[in-house]
């Protein structure tokens, strides 16, 4: 065998390692996408379910939010600012769940049904009465708020999260 021939054997050889490592590297790239999406959708859904428990976990916080709920004007200035707290809470929840939708990380079905968890929480008389201060006091420049498409998911109209208010300000 001539040196020509053995060293077109190993660029061949050399060749299709390459190429294998080229489908290797692929895989390893779809296998870690599906991980992080896994692990996105875990991480939005427990912080979500965090909230909850925080919200409705014992029977003293489920009497609270019940009160809270359906009669605002009832509640203590600390029962007021408990429950900011909680809406607070679930506006952190649900931008983060918006989030991960948005990049691709949250099934739709997923994404819609807590939407929609989201906005009954919020349409109550306690949840509107406590959205109406939050939007008081924390006001979206117009260039935020006006920019915005508004979508129906379920029935329930709601707009691309460019600010937590933005989605809020639809259900006021």
């Amino acid at each position: 065998m001539n040196w020509e021939a053995i060293i077109a054997v190993a660029e061949l050889i050399g060749l299709v390692f390459i190429i294998l490592s080229v489908f290797y590297l692929a895989k390893q790239v779809k296998l870690g996408n599906k991980q992080t999406i896994t692990d996105s959708l875990s991480d939005a859904i427990k912080l979500y379910i965090e909230q909850y428990n925080n919200s409705y976990g014992t029977e003293k916080n489920v009497v609270f939010m019940r009160k809270a709920l359906n009669d605002y004007t009832c509640l203590s200035q600390d029962e007021k600012g408990r429950l900011f707290s909680i809406i607070i809470g679930y506006v952190g929840a649900w931008d983060n769940l918006h989030t991960k939708y948005q990049a691709g990380f949250l099934p739709k079905v997923t994404y819609n049904s807590i939407t929609v968890a989201f906005a009954s929480l919020l349409q109550t008389p306690g949840g509107l009465a406590c959205i109406k201060q939050i939007h008081e006091a924390f006001v979206m420049p117009p260039h935020v708020m006006d920019k915005t498409i508004i979508k129906s998911i379920d029935g329930v109209e709601v707009r691309p999260f460019a600010d937590c208010l933005d989605f809020l300000k639809v259900n006021l």
